[in-house]
């Protein structure tokens, strides 16, 4: 009973208490004999014309009483307030919703069945939007939440509405303010675990003072923050470890007619309870038709005795009362219940004006029986009835109910941003940048380069040409994947060091960097798969969908032995066909359909077999028709092979054939992967040099081949990374430095 009436715990409350509910603190209710309650105003809608035959009642555990096997009330308390819970080995959580956007999907899906129309599932989620919890907050996974809409499982991130605040004596530093919290959170715990944190973890170093100066009016947590503390990169991190925001599992699981019932669609939930309400609305009809039959029936025999009262009190002036009653039959043909009914009426005290009352009801009676007998005759009156009843509780009940969840646009901004080819330059220190390509002016094969400028003692360790619509996915040492959109990367000139990783996505404990690559706006759309290559030759392919769709990260992975890592990930449809390479040369190409698709946590097959204690694998990737492979070495060298070049196996686990003959000279493969004729290459070295020559200028060789001098090193200097980016026509080429 306290829990139906906790207004932070319930969207509608269903209990009125005097008396002490507990707190959003966790603090305990009073004790049952200092505590008393009444059904709420939503309480007593749940049990609306129960006493009209609208639900059926069966014996109750010891037959000494009836109750109803559902009750009647024209409100989805399972969609409104939520539930969760498991029984039985089956276990559910539904999450509470904005009652105007739910009767408003009911209104329209009751308003397209009357014109034998459908709502889509599509249109339903867009009606419903998201989750509306009575203690607001904000949710960040809209397009996650849709997603779990339509297949009855997944999860809902919420985190606590907050703004920045200045103070200090000269307002020099900044706190945190939490207004709003999560649905779920304990406001008490929250608080004392962001206190640890500051006191026991380095990362929170910066807090000062956590306060709670919350009161009667409102929530308000101050986390103050030391002078110069980085803001944003504070806010990540209580995101990341504290209550601050939850992730809330979504899953639909209930009895449909007495049978459990999984996964269930929010547009299959709500026609469920449509299907209840119309039940509901036609025995409502069907009470009313027949109390107002009777009623007829009797009024008929009313009015009649009343139009010849000298001939009824002539048959009323008998010995008994069953001679009255015979008597009154055999005049006006009446039946026993009729005629009861004209021996039970006082005369003596009507007149002329209650007669023509009587007639009056007499005819508002019929009509009324005559409208319940067209509901209850045609089907798609009965769905009018049930529309016009639903609307009627929504205007009563919730004409003025309005969300307290915020949903987030965060996720949307994509739309707004430009479509703009960038360079994202990620350094060993961690840095991160994007640079317009158009920063880069191309050169010749053999020139120095130019300087990209990092922090000293820092190095440039990758570069990823995408667009601003694409997606940046982080793969690390512990096996998962984090998506950073592009355009959250500011772009910033070629001369800037840009900001800290941390500062966009927050790895966990002992969670390192060892791959990025990126997702294309096209492929979104498309039949492809993620391939995934371990070191070890361990691979496996997933669809693109399981992906984690925020920067919270999930396990994409799970590693065979404690000394392995990613070096590849590629996109492949299931016609591809894929390269492998190790770093010692040898490759062999295999059709991608041979490596199984798998889920996030599988660990993979055996694609490649190392022979070599020397030797992992360098890159697999899938071949592009009328592309070649470009191979770059750690010395400077290069070379492009046509696919048609390295054998074909029908098998995984190949050992591959040889592919360079001078490794002492040449170097080891830091890099492999398709090239187009109109790309240019970016190289970058260990000592932040880049240089950006056209592919074309490689050199085509047979498998065996060396390579060329792709550009001159210095002392202690080795090709870091590689990268292709598209080539721009209105650039002129430059000669070689001298």
């Amino acid at each position: 009973m306290v829990v139906m009436a906790q207004e932070w715990k319930q969207r509608y409350p269903l209990i009125d208490i005097h008396g002490n509910v507990g707190s959003i603190d966790s603090d305990p209710p009073a004790a049952m004999r200092y505590t008393e309650g009444r059904l709420s105003k939503y309480g007593e809608l749940m049990l609306t014309d129960i006493d009209k035959n609208t639900v059926t009642f069966v014996p109750n555990y010891d037959e000494s009483e009836k109750e109803p096997t559902v009750l009647p009330g024209l409100f989805p308390n399972l969609v409104l307030n939520g539930s969760n819970g498991i029984a039985v080995g089956m276990s559910c959580s539904f999450l509470p919703h904005s009652a105007k956007a739910v009767y408003r999907v009911l209104n329209e899906t009751l308003k397209r069945a009357i014109k034998d129309e459908e709502l889509t599932l599509d249109e339903v989620i867009q009606m419903i939007e998201a989750p509306d919890f009575p203690t607001g907050g904000v949710i960040v996974n809209q397009p996650e939440v849709w997603k779990a809409y339509r297949e009855g499982h997944g999860r809902c991130i919420v985190r606590s509405k907050y703004h920045i605040e200045t103070w200090g004596r000269s307002n020099d530093k900044e706190a945190i303010v939490i207004t709003e919290i999560p649905y779920g959170v304990s406001k008490s715990k929250m608080v004392s675990k962001i206190a640890a944190l500051a006191q026991e973890d380095d990362d929170f170093e910066r807090i000062e003072e956590v306060r709670d100066e919350s009161d009667r009016n409102g929530i308000r947590v101050v986390i103050e923050l030391k002078k110069d503390a980085p803001t944003n990169i504070m806010i990540n991190r209580l995101l990341k470890k504290s209550d601050m925001q939850v992730s809330l599992p979504i899953q639909h699981t209930a009895l449909i007619n007495g049978h459990p019932r999984r996964n269930i669609s929010i547009k299959e939930l709500l026609d469920n309870f449509l299907e209840h309400a119309v039940n509901v609305c036609q025995n409502k009809a069907q009470y009313e038709y027949d109390r107002l039959s009777a009623r007829a029936h009797i009024l008929e025999a009313l009015v009649k005795a009343l139009e010849n009262t000298e001939l009824t009190m002539e048959c009323l002036k008998a010995k008994n009362r069953a001679e009255a009653l015979s008597n009154i039959k055999e005049a006006y043909e009446l039946d026993d219940e009729q005629a009861n009914a004209v021996v039970n009426m006082r005369f003596y005290s009507l007149n002329e004006e209650d007669k023509d009352k009587l007639e009056q009801e007499r005819n508002k009676v019929v009509l009324s029986c005559g409208e319940y007998g067209e509901i209850l005759g045609d089907f798609k009156n009965l769905l009018k009835f049930t529309q016009k009843e639903l609307e009627n509780v929504r205007e009563t009940y919730f004409s003025n109910d309005e969300r307290l969840t915020e949903i987030s646009t965060e996720m949307d901004d994509r739309d707004t941003i430009p479509d703009m080819n960038v360079i994202i330059a990620y350094t060993h220190k961690g840095y991160i940048k994007s640079v317009k390509v158009d920063e880069y002016n191309a050169q010749k094969r053999g020139g120095k380069g130019v300087s990209f400028k990092t922090k000293e003692d820092d190095f440039v360790e990758g570069l990823y040409t995408l667009s601003t619509q694409d997606d940046l996915v982080l793969i690390t040492t512990l096996g998962k994947a984090y998506v950073l959109p592009a355009y959250k990367i500011p772009t910033v000139s070629r001369s800037s060091v840009g900001k800290l990783l941390s500062s966009y996505v927050i790895f966990g404990e002992n969670e390192k960097l060892v791959k990025l690559f990126v997702v294309h706006k096209e492929d979104r759309q498309s039949d492809k798969k993620l391939l995934f290559v371990t070191k070890n030759g361990f691979g496996k392919r997933m669809v693109l969908d399981d992906l984690p769709k925020t920067n919270s990260g999930a396990k994409i992975i799970d590693m065979k032995s404690e000394n392995d890592e990613l070096v590849s990930v590629d996109l492949a449809d299931d016609s591809a066909e894929i390269a492998v390479v190790s770093i010692m040369g040898m490759s062999f190409r295999l059709p991608v359909n041979t490596i199984s698709v798998m889920g996030r946590t599988a660990s993979g097959v055996r694609i490649m077999s190392i022979k070599n204690e020397n030797d992992d694998v360098a890159s697999a990737f899938a071949i592009n028709k009328g592309a070649s492979i470009l191979q770059v070495m750690t010395n400077g060298y290069a070379k492009r092979v046509d696919p048609s070049e390295i054998p074909a196996k029908k098998n995984r686990g190949s050992i591959g054939n040889k592919g360079l003959t001078n490794v002492a000279k040449v170097g080891t493969v830091i890099s492999a992967g398709i090239v187009n004729d109109n790309d240019d290459i970016v190289v970058v070295t260990q000592n932040g040099m880049i240089i950006r020559t056209p592919a074309s200028n490689i050199k085509m060789q047979s498998r065996a081949g060396n390579g060329v001098k792709l550009i001159n090193l210095g002392n202690n200097d080795y090709i870091a990374s590689v990268t292709t980016v598209p080539k721009n026509q209105e650039e002129k080429e430059e000669e070689p430095a001298s």
